[in-house]
């Protein structure tokens, strides 16, 4: 946008305001914009003033853009992540071209997560942002057109099962078949309709981690309904509707032998179980009944990826942490992160975690004091149905840094007595992470990078394992910890139940809170609009 600005200077230079008049992005631009936050404690907020003074410049720039450029539309700072807005706000199933007519909606961006759009049949995918800047000038981004190899998926998923089990067995699956870089992997068959919106959109969101270009789900009945519920487009929603219809694009997700894939793969979606993957590589998975077994066995182990060779078994290390005696043995965790990648826009698995929380708090449970716990809920709608079910309070109390921003915090600084205590633990036990996502730049990465076993689980498991404050445990039998009338608490005394958990997300989660959310990351905040406008065909620089 710099370089369009610097172009409409040069043409105005060179031909006057007619000249200049032309200079418009070709394509419609969504612009959206995350502020590079860097708070200098847990305390701070990383809203505040300052942090606003500092990018103050480059906001008065992309007001000035908003206003003078055409096919550019600005969400302002601080309202939501990158692939959350895209996909809750600013989506369309369709697009309509210069001669009315409407057409498939094509979208790429700079963004990795672009690639969740393939989640609702919108082709997707992320470029770098020279190729970016061409379409956005109406040139052509030129690449090999790509194989399509077609996934069918059939059976009952496990209702133990969570989201993240679902990614990441299909992560794997496709991962072991065929060479998949520079493909596009459509899925279809009867057990389409058993994945969620939110589902399917975390599933499209892994096609990097096996090379392809886009994971795609065809459009069907269920993507326009939930389309039709959330969606503030209003006539032109229905207007792209009757096109899909005209045009057969709406999939009944069945493949008939005459569709035409390059490749054809099938996944039974009935082996999905509960697993936790790592530590090396992450996408190693062990069911969580075998987790106790497998760590001890990698303890001990001399060779191999995952082997930590270690001595003994059993060791332990003490020292003292924020003035009280503090006790670490081999697989003791150190950190336990549920961030907003991917995970932060699946309100199943979010919610389940909160309410494991408040179900662990109202028992007397909670994370120990060495253990950096964090839980990123990312962006406004996630952040909005926390709240409303009345868990965001009961993560606080159960320990967890709770964050309710999106932000890139690459210079967050842990604290100094926690990174003396994660160094020298590492010199005599193997130390462990546990984590929902192994992606971004988020200040719980940085400290996962500070320990030896680092571990991926859905975020309900990284809430138990943080309680239990080991990854060695054993679930079944073996306790969290002591409650306050000084029995054991076992994760099956509080994990939610299935049918509690729909119900809290049906009641929370619905079109009308999601809307609201929406209306509100358009109208951006109060220091946004304290920026003045700059109503001038130039920028001054």
């Amino acid at each position: 946008l710099v370089d369009l600005a610097s172009a409409r200077q040069i043409a105005s230079n060179l031909g006057g305001v007619a000249w200049m008049n032309k200079v418009h992005p070709a394509v419609p631009i969504d612009l959206l914009m995350e502020q590079t936050l860097s708070p200098d404690n847990e305390a701070s907020s990383p809203s505040n003033e300052e942090e606003f003074l500092r990018c103050r410049e480059r906001f008065m720039f992309l007001k000035w853009v908003s206003t003078t450029f055409l096919n550019v539309r600005v969400v302002p700072p601080s309202s939501n992540v990158v692939h959350q807005t895209s996909l809750e706000s600013l989506s369309s199933l369709t697009c309509c071209k210069p001669d009315s007519s409407i057409v498939p909606d094509i979208v790429v961006g700079i963004d990795s997560h672009i690639a969740m759009h393939n989640g609702f049949g919108t082709l997707a995918w992320s470029v770098s942002g020279i190729e970016a800047e061409c379409v956005m000038l109406n040139l052509p981004i030129q690449f090999k057109l790509p194989d399509v190899i077609g996934c069918r998926l059939f059976g009952d998923p496990l209702l133990l099962a969570t989201p993240t089990d679902l990614v990441l067995i299909v992560t794997k699956y496709l991962r072991s078949q065929v060479n998949l870089a520079g493909c596009v992997v459509e899925f279809y068959g009867p057990s389409v309709k058993y994945l969620s919106m939110a589902d399917r959109m975390s599933i499209a969101n892994m096609a990097d981690e096996y090379m392809a270009v886009a994971s795609f789900f065809p459009m069907d009945e269920q993507t326009l309904a939930h389309f039709g519920e959330c969606s503030n487009k209003g006539s032109s929603f229905h207007d792209s509707e009757d096109v899909l219809h005209k045009y057969l694009l709406i999939s009944d997700n069945t493949a008939p032998d005459e569709m035409y894939f390059s490749d054809r793969l099938e996944l039974d979606l009935g082996s999905i179980n509960v697993t936790v993957s790592g530590p090396h590589p992450s996408c190693t998975r062990t069911p969580l009944s075998n987790f106790p077994t497998d760590f001890k066995e990698c303890l001990t182990s001399a060779e191999g990826d995952r082997a930590f060779k270690v001595d003994a078994a059993e060791k332990t290390f003490t020292t003292t942490y924020k003035g009280a005696p503090c006790t670490l043995k081999h697989g003791s965790l150190l950190v336990a992160s549920v961030t907003n990648c991917t995970n932060g826009s699946h309100p199943s698995t979010m919610l389940t975690a909160g309410l494991l929380a408040r179900n662990a708090v109202n028992v007397g449970l909670q994370v120990p004091a060495h253990l950096h716990a964090c839980v990123n809920v990312g962006n406004g709608l996630t952040y909005t149905y926390l709240k409303e079910a009345g868990v965001l309070e009961c993560l606080s109390l159960a320990g967890f840094w709770c964050k309710d921003l999106s932000s890139n915090r690459s210079k967050e600084e842990l604290p100094e007595e926690w990174t003396a205590l994660a160094q020298e633990a590492s010199e005599h036990v193997v130390t462990g992470s546990m984590l929902s996502n192994s992606r971004g730049n988020d200040c719980c990465l940085q400290a996962a990078a500070k320990t030896t076993a680092r571990y991926i689980a859905s975020p309900p498991l990284v809430i138990a394992y943080a309680l239990a404050g080991r990854a060695d445990i054993d679930f079944e039998t073996e306790p969290l910890g002591t409650g306050t009338h000084g029995r054991p608490v076992f994760l099956r005394n509080i994990w939610p139940r299935n049918a509690e958990s729909r119900e809290v997300q049906r009641s929370t989660v619905h079109p009308a809170i999601v809307r609201t959310v929406h209306q509100r990351i358009q109208s951006g905040s109060t220091r946004w609009f304290s920026l003045p406008v700059i109503v001038e065909p130039l920028f001054r620089w």
